[in-house]
């Protein structure tokens, strides 16, 4: 539970006690796959696609060829998880483009006597290309979706990347800025 809702639960409960009225402590649903550390690494299509899912931020960039590229950072109050979505929007002849896509998720800590953040967990995946085929030898890259596994909300902050090569490989660390980034989100 992150610390803002705890707040609010905190305040609300004392609110309602100062007056006299007790409520019983919200369970979360097991209608859910998982929830909270138990969803880490997991996929939220198969563990949070029944529950609802917030889009936290969403931005769009132009890739090789002009083409577009969605980056998603995604989270589930029901499951108390993250991840990124990628979304390739159209249609490019490039066979070997891969677009790779990251969650990371970092904690606060004090080191020499600062405050400050580190990486705790990425995830990564790609997003996997609609193959069509097309006159001649070329075929189309149509569109595709792509997702990460799932990092828990643990009181710290969460981004999403993008960014795409001509290898399968993913590249060895992360852009950690730029426009292939969101946001990051508590």
């Amino acid at each position: 539970m992150s610390r803002i809702r705890r707040r609010l639960v905190v305040a609300v409960s004392a609110t309602l006690l100062g007056i006299g009225i007790t409520v019983p402590y919200a369970t979360p649903s097991y209608a859910a796959g998982c929830y909270g550390t138990g969803c880490t690494g997991k996929d939220p299509q198969a563990n949070c696609s029944e529950s609802p899912i917030t889009t936290l931020e969403s931005r769009t960039l132009r890739g090789v060829g002009g083409s577009p590229y969605s980056i998603q950072l995604r989270y589930s109050p029901t499951c108390l998880a993250f991840w990124a979505r990628g979304i390739r929007e159209d249609c490019a002849i490039l066979e070997t483009l891969w677009v790779h896509i990251a969650e990371e998720q970092q904690k606060s800590i004090i080191l020499d006597g600062e405050r400050t953040w580190v990486t705790s967990r990425v995830q990564r995946s790609q997003v996997h290309p609609v193959l069509q085929p097309r006159r001649g030898s070329l075929r189309c890259l149509d569109g595709g979706t792509g997702w990460t596994p799932m990092n828990p909300d643990e009181n710290d902050r969460h981004r999403a990347c993008i960014w795409w090569t001509l290898s399968d490989e993913p590249p060895p660390a992360l852009p950690f800025d730029g426009p292939g980034c969101t946001n990051w989100y508590y």
